[in-house]
């Protein structure tokens, strides 16, 4: 009796989620007279945070770690990157749920890891969604909303002895 019933209750779930999933499709905002989209999800965007990284007098920085999080965000993961001889660096390509939460969630952290060897060592340092450009590079269709990218530039100070 109670395996018969298991079966008839998974049954009724794949039913009604089945249903509920058709009626996640729509007509596209951009072409109403076009075909009907079906997607499953959120709604997400693409981003990768670029930037450059100096001292305080302007000069690059070789070697500092760059990781970019964009927390309370599962749809991000994270990118650890390190700063190149001009001071630049680039993360792989991540992703958020939204603009919105790109801008109130990701945080870019900025490590001297290397200690003396690239010219001092520097204090660490953090920007927030807040304090980062961030520029629409191509518009999205669906729930996808496009592409951008993130300028993180930094100035460290250099640790006091």
């Amino acid at each position: 009796m109670k395996v018969q019933f298991t079966h008839w209750y998974n049954a009724l779930l794949a039913a009604l989620f089945t249903l509920l999933g058709f009626g996640s499709c729509s007509k596209s905002l951009d072409d109403p007279d076009g075909p009907m989209i079906c997607e499953y999800g959120v709604p997400n965007i693409s981003f990768q945070v670029k930037g450059q990284v100096k001292t305080e007098d302007g000069a690059h920085i070789k070697g500092i770690r760059v990781v970019a999080i964009p927390t309370n965000n599962y749809l991000g993961g994270r990118d650890t990157v390190y700063t190149d001889a001009e001071g630049k660096f680039s993360t792989k390509k991540l992703y958020s749920s939204s603009e919105r939460y790109l801008k109130e969630d990701l945080v870019v952290m900025f490590e001297d890891v290397d200690g003396e060897a690239n010219g001092g060592t520097f204090e660490k340092s953090s920007l927030k969604g807040t304090q980062v450009t961030i520029v629409q590079k191509e518009k999205g269709s669906g729930w996808n909303r496009g592409y951008f990218e993130v300028t993180a530039d930094k100035k460290l100070k250099k640790q006091k002895k």
